[in-house]
């Protein structure tokens, strides 16, 4: 499942955790990577830092309310990431 930050305030993380609890089984791995903010190249040009800073809190957010199994942290880096933010050194 992706989650686009616009989506990861408490009440829909709340129902996707309701949701993703009565699906979910024993065998079944909940995946979940954290998309793009629609204006991710506005918001990152106007301060890398303040953009690191809320994409770390919707992480902090999504892992205590969904505890899912995997937990990427930005989506496809070099394709959708690229395009969202510009390409950034392998250490960011």
């Amino acid at each position: 499942m992706v989650i686009n930050p616009e989506g990861a305030t408490l009440a829909a993380l709340d129902s996707i955790a309701r949701h993703s609890r009565r699906a979910s089984g024993d065998s079944t791995l909940i995946i979940i990577a954290l998309g793009y903010p629609a204006d991710a190249a506005q918001q990152f040009r106007a301060s890398p830092s303040e953009y690191t800073r809320k994409r770390i809190a919707d992480i902090d957010r999504i892992s205590r309310r969904l505890r899912p199994d995997i937990l990427i942290p930005a989506v496809d880096p070099y394709g959708d990431g690229a395009r969202a933010i510009g390409a950034q050194n392998p250490e960011y």
